[in-house]
C-alpha cells in the first residue's frame, strides 16, 4: 500500500488515543476510547488491568494486557494438533509473555522471523502520540516463552517509518528493514533502511540506507520485502515510483547485501505488467545457486510471478493462473521444483482508506518450478459471505505448509486462522487466537494493518499479527510448537 493512502488518517488516528483533537479529523477522533502508552493505563481483555499488569488466565492475544512492563499469562495448551487457539489446544501459545505496549500509543502492521537457535523477533510500526512513528521490536531468546520489553528504532532524519520487514538467517543473525519517508504529497523523500540485530545488546543499531546513497530527497519509495538465500546474503526488494507522475515508469529493484553493511542494487522491471507489493521467496536448503521467485500484483487482477536462475541478474516472466487477485499482499514458498503461491481473491475493488477483502484464501502450486500450475485450490474454509484479509505462506522446515490469515465480517469478531496442508492440494483449518473486531477502516487506531507475520522453524509455527481488543491496534503473538 503506497504510504500517502494509510497515513492520511495517521494524525486523527493518533490524536483519538492520545485524547487530542486535530482540525479536520471530523469523527474520527471518536474510534477510539482506551488510552494507553507508556504507562500501560487502560483495561486488558485478559484478567489485568492498570500499570505494569500482569495478563493472566485467559489464552487470548498477549498483547491484550496492558501497561509497558505488563505480561500476557495464556497457557501453552495440549492436545490434537490443529485445534483452536485455548487452553486446550496442540501447543498453541497465544498469550505467551509478550507485550508491544511500550511507548508508543498503538502499534500495527507487523512481521516477524525466527531462526533454528530459540530466537524469534517480531516488529511492527509503533505510533506515538506526538504524531511520530517508528518500528518496535521484541526479541525471544527461548523459543518465545519470553520476550524482551518492546524497543525502538527511528528513520533518520525525522522521517515516519513504515512497512517493517524482519528476517533470520541461517547463522541465526536478525535483519530488519523497512520505509522511511517524510508526509509530503510533493516531496516524499524516501528510504529504505535496514539494521542487524546485535545479540549482545538484542537491540537494533542506528540503520544505513539500502535503497540508495542516501543524499536524494525526491525517492518515493513502496513497501520492501526481505529474505535471505542459501549463502545467507541479504535480499531486499522494492517498489520505485520516482518521477512516476512524469512518466517515468514504475520499477522494482532488487540489492544484495553479502556482509550487511553495504548492498548492490539492480532493476527487476521497469514495464507495464509491473503491479506493487512483490514479495520474494527462495528455497534455501537448495544453495546460493537456487531459482529465485519474485511475485507481485498484475494488470488486471493477476499475479505476475518471475523467477531468475542466475542470482536475479536476468529475470522472466512465468504464466500464473490466478485471477480475481484482491489488492493485498501475495506471497509464495518454494522447495526444490515446488513453488506455492497464495492470496486473496475476490471481487472487491480497491477504496482508498480502506483494506480490500477477499472472498477467499487461494493457493497455487507447480511442480516444475513455475512453468506450469495445477488447478486453484481454495485453502479458507468459512461460510458465505466471510471476508478475508492477509494471507500468509511458509514452508516449514518438517516439510508441512502454512498460511495465517484474519476471517470475519465487518463489525463482528475477528479470527486469526490457521491453515496447513501436507502438499497444498487439500487443507485443514483451525482458529489460532481472537484478534478482536473485523474492520478494513484503515484511519482508525484499531487498524489490523496491512499484513502480519509468519515463521517457522523444526520447533514450530510463530505468528504476529495486529488485534484490537481495546479498540485499538496492538500487536499479538501466537505459537503452534512442532509435535
Amino acid at each position: 500500500m503506497k504510504s500517502w493512502m494509510r497515513w492520511s488518517g495517521f494524525a486523527c488516528a493518533v490524536a483519538a488515543v492520545a485524547g487530542a483533537s486535530v482540525s479536520g479529523c471530523g469523527s474520527d477522533s471518536s474510534s477510539s476510547t482506551t488510552t494507553s502508552g507508556a504507562s500501560g493505563s487502560g483495561t486488558s481483555s485478559s484478567s489485568a488491568t492498570g500499570t505494569g499488569g500482569t495478563g493472566g488466565g485467559s489464552s487470548t492475544a498477549a498483547s491484550s494486557t496492558t501497561g509497558s512492563s505488563g505480561t500476557g499469562g495464556g497457557t501453552t495448551g495440549s492436545g490434537t494438533s490443529g485445534s483452536s487457539a485455548s487452553s486446550t489446544g496442540t501447543g498453541i501459545n497465544p498469550g505467551a509473555p509478550f507485550t508491544s505496549q511500550g511507548d508508543a500509543s498503538y502499534e500495527a502492521q507487523t512481521s516477524i522471523a525466527a531462526d533454528s537457535k530459540g530466537g524469534v523477533v517480531a516488529a511492527w510500526i509503533g505510533f506515538f502520540a506526538d504524531n511520530t512513528s517508528a518500528i518496535g521490536y521484541a526479541v525471544s531468546r527461548d523459543e518465545g516463552k519470553t520476550f524482551t520489553p518492546p524497543a525502538y528504532i527511528k528513520s533518520p532524519g525525522g522521517r515516519f517509518a513504515d512497512n517493517p520487514v524482519v528476517v533470520a538467517d541461517g547463522q541465526g543473525r536478525f535483519s530488519l528493514a523497512w520505509l522511511g519517508f517524510r508526509y509530503d504529497f510533493n516531496a516524499p523523500d524516501e528510504h529504505i533502511y535496514f539494521s542487524r540485530l546485535n545479540a549482545a545488546t538484542e537491540t537494533f543499531p542506528d540503520p544505513i540506507v539500502a535503497s540508495d546513497d542516501g543524499t536524494s530527497t525526491t525517492r518515493d519509495f513502496n513497501k520492501p520485502a526481505i529474505t535471505v538465500d542459501g549463502n545467507d546474503n541479504v535480499l531486499l526488494t522494492w517498489a520505485d515510483f520516482t518521477g512516476s507522475n512524469q512518466g517515468t515508469p514504475a520499477s522494482i529493484t532488487l540489492a544484495r547485501s553479502a556482509d550487511g553493511a553495504t548492498f548492490t542494487r539492480s532493476t527487476i522491471t521497469n514495464d507495464s505488467t509491473f503491479g506493487n507489493l512483490a514479495y520474494l521467496c527462495v528455497d534455501r536448503t537448495a544453495g546460493a545457486t537456487a531459482p529465485l521467485y519474485l511475485v507481485h500484483l498484475g494488470p488486471s487482477s493477476t499475479v505476475t510471478l518471475r523467477r531468475s536462475t542466475d542470482q536475479g541478474v536476468k529475470w522472466e516472466i512465468l504464466p500464473a493462473p490466478a485471477t480475481n487477485v484482491i489488492y493485498q499482499d501475495i506471497t509464495c514458498a518454494a522447495h526444490g521444483s515446488d513453488l506455492w503461491i497464495t492470496y486473496a481473491s475476490g471481487t472487491a475493488q480497491f477504496v482508498p482508506g480502506n483494506n480490500t477483502p477477499g472472498d477467499a484464501v487461494s493457493v497455487v502450486h507447480s511442480a516444475n518450478g513455475g512453468n506450469t500450475f495445477d488447478a486453484v485450490v481454495k485453502a479458507s474454509n468459512g461460510a458465505a459471505g466471510t471476508l478475508y484479509l492477509f494471507p500468509r505462506i511458509t514452508r516449514s522446515p518438517l516439510g508441512a505448509l502454512e498460511i495465517v490469515y484474519y476471517e470475519g465480517t465487518v463489525g463482528t469478531a475477528a479470527k486469526l486462522m490457521h491453515a496447513t496442508s501436507p502438499t497444498g492440494a487439500t487443507w485443514t483449518v483451525s482458529k489460532l487466537a481472537d484478534p478482536g473486531m473485523f474492520t478494513l477502516d484503515r484511519t482508525i487506531p484499531s487498524w489490523l494493518g496491512d499484513y502480519l507475520g509468519l515463521a517457522t522453524t523444526a520447533k514450530g509455527l510463530f505468528s504476529s499479527y495486529t488485534e484490537n481488543t481495546q479498540n485499538k491496534a496492538h500487536i499479538g503473538f501466537a505459537k503452534i510448537t512442532a509435535p
